[in-house]
Formats: structure tokens, sequence, C-alpha cells
């Protein structure tokens, strides 16, 4: 636990599985379309290219663990991004 590095991506996992969570839930969601259910796959496609940004520009809109955790400890940005970047990857596959 006194790793900051190792902290900050418990923190950014706690993170990303709520918004994982939040997509998973809306796709279980009854008498749903195959239109609505690619209208949620493709809004959380849009929100991994916003969430690049927000961690780009130290903002942790999106991320507000690693945001609490910045104010105390350097956060490896470039780390966060690639994480979401491969998430993108998988998204599009």
């Amino acid at each position: 636990m006194n790793d900051d590095d190792w902290l900050c991506k418990l923190m950014f996992l706690a993170d990303i599985t709520i918004h994982l969570n939040d997509l998973n839930l809306r796709l279980q969601g009854q008498g749903q379309t195959v239109l609505e259910l690619f209208e949620h796959w493709k809004g959380i496609a849009s929100k991994l290219d916003i969430f690049c940004r927000d961690i780009t520009t130290n903002t942790y809109k999106y991320f507000l663990n690693v945001k609490a955790h910045s104010n105390r400890f350097t956060v490896n940005r470039d780390e966060l991004q690639k994480y979401v970047e491969a998430l993108k990857g998988g998204f599009a596959k």
C-alpha cells in the first residue's frame, strides 16, 4: 500500500469499473431494440475519447478516485492513457 504507482492503478481500475458497470446495466435492460443497445455501446466508445482528454488535461472529472489520489501523488498519465487506448481497441473490435 506504500507504492504510489500501484495505488494510482487501483484508483483508475475502480473508476473505469464504474463506467463499465454502468454500460453493463444499460445493456441488460429489458425491451430494448438492437438499435438502443448499439447506442449504449457507441456512447461508451465515444466516452473513451473524452476519458483520454480528461487524463491528458489532468482534470479527472470522470475519474474521481484518481483525482483524489492526484492531490497527494504524481499520476502516470501516459500509463492511464495506454489503458484507455487498449479499451478503445477492444470496443473497436
